[in-house]
């Protein structure tokens, strides 16, 4: 019976252990461990695992909201990590850790954005394993943001200077606005260095729970022009609206970079002559725009298609397509005037008819 006894006391120890890592339910959005042990960083780095891995990026090139830490040659180097409580992208030993150098004492109040997705996926969690030198960062500060430009601060993390990896975590569950969003942007700035010390970041693991609700519908597009317009002026630029945010169908973030591929722009049906143009989406990724390289001909049909797309719950479209026909060209005429006779008559020449008229 004592046997019996510390083998169901063990495994509910295991449980509540495994349930205060992960969260039950939860899953791994994004995840870095950091492979490399040592040297310098040049670039942004991508997650290693994770629901949307192919998404998720860390920024520190002052783009997407974050402070330019790579222009710096040292201020983001590799040093020896520490083994994640649980497994994390395979990895269950310590490998390296990402550290951010007060190089030249320039980067108190800088920050690094943790670019990720959660398309269909709330309630989010982070945690991460840190530890500092005694002249380093002892405040980190994280913060939020849906477009990568306005941020808001949530919360800030103290005492982060101690020489010993301690794992912190970071409840955003509260932060209903991020939930199900397609891009969700978290910032750390970094403070209260008080020389050229550094803080060291590892096993970071963002972790949220699949949305509830049953959404079964894919997206809905609405095409401007409409399908069969006549009369469409030869400068417009086309634009597809979705009620709700699109993404790829391999789950990856559509950007104004990749945006084109989904679109075929032809004349006449979809055999018919390429036509030349750029397209973006909006920060909502709702709106594509399509903006023609130069005039469209007058009197001409013109094929519009997207490629399928899918929503936060994978519900995804079909091929969508339509054709509009723009304007025909105006009537040209030649219009010459010139005084008749000495009584003051008006002779007027459109396209060689002569007209008179007395004045």
């Amino acid at each position: 019976m004592k046997l019996k006894s510390l083998l169901t006391t063990t495994l509910m120890a295991a449980t509540m252990l495994l349930w205060s890592n992960m969260g039950w339910g939860q899953e791994t959005i994004a995840g870095w461990t950091f492979p490399t042990t040592t040297g310098n960083e040049t670039s942004n780095v991508a997650a290693e695992c994770g629901i949307m891995a192919a998404s998720s990026v860390i920024y520190a090139d002052g783009t997407n909201g974050s402070d330019d830490w790579l222009g710096t040659t040292g201020a983001v180097v590799y040093f020896g990590g520490v083994a994640p409580a649980t497994a994390l992208c395979d990895e269950s030993t310590a490998t390296g850790a990402l550290s951010l150098v007060n190089l030249g004492s320039n980067f108190n109040n800088k920050g690094i954005v943790f670019k990720i997705s959660l398309a269909g996926y709330e309630s989010l969690n982070l945690s991460y394993s840190t530890r500092g030198t005694t002249t380093g960062f002892s405040n980190h500060e994280w913060l939020y943001s849906t477009d990568g430009i306005a941020f808001n601060s949530f919360t800030t993390i103290t005492g982060r200077n101690v020489t010993s990896f301690s794992t912190q975590s970071v409840d955003f569950s509260s932060i209903t606005a991020i939930d199900n969003q397609p891009v969700v942007y978290i910032k750390v700035i970094l403070s209260g260095a008080s020389g050229t010390g550094n803080n060291r970041f590892d096993n970071v693991r963002f972790t949220a729970f699949e949305t509830s609700g049953g959404d079964d519908t894919p997206p809905v597009a609405t095409f401007n022009p409409e399908g069969g317009a006549t009369g469409v002026a030869i400068d417009v630029n086309p634009t597809i609206n979705f009620n709700e945010a699109i993404r790829n169908i391999d789950n990856s973030e559509i950007t104004d970079s990749n945006v084109d591929d989904l679109i075929t722009f032809k004349t006449d049906n979809a055999s018919g002559t390429d036509v030349a143009f750029d397209a973006t989406i909006d920060a909502a990724k709702k709106v594509i725009t399509i903006v023609p390289a130069s005039d469209l001909l007058n009197d001409q049909v013109y094929y519009l298609a997207i490629a399928p797309v899918e929503d936060a719950s994978d519900n995804a479209t079909v091929m969508q397509s339509i054709t509009f026909t723009t304007i025909a060209a105006s009537a040209n005429y030649e219009v010459t005037f010139s005084v008749v006779g000495g009584h003051g008559s008006l002779s007027a020449q459109i396209d060689g008819e002569i007209g008179r008229a007395h004045v």
